[in-house]
């Protein structure tokens, strides 16, 4: 089974664009520091339907191959210092996990 995380980031409205940079630099760092991530891959949200404005500023994806390995993920050292570093920059942060369908 392989499992999609999904994690959504809406920053404060005086977030600079420096810190929306390091944000996005150091969560893409994850994936070197923390074996159980498979795949990464992320970006800045475009409008929705419709011109629709977004909910969230940004979107990261991220596959693992068991719910486990998003546990070790969690309590991992530099996911935890991520954190620490950054949650000062968020209004509010959406995640989800699912299982991947694969043919």
């Amino acid at each position: 089974m392989t499992i999609q995380r999904v994690v959504c980031f809406k920053f404060k409205a005086d977030v600079s664009d420096l810190d929306i940079q390091k944000h996005v630099a150091d969560f893409a760092a994850l994936k070197a520091a923390i074996p159980q991530i498979r795949t990464y891959s992320g970006g800045l949200c475009r409008s929705g339907d419709h011109g629709a404005a977004p909910q969230y500023d940004i979107l990261h994806y991220m596959t693992f191959a068991s719910m486990d390995d998003v546990e070790v993920y969690y309590h991992h050292e530099a996911h935890q210092q991520f954190v620490q570093a950054n949650r000062h920059l968020w209004e509010n942060v959406l995640v989800l996990n699912s299982d991947v369908n694969q043919p």
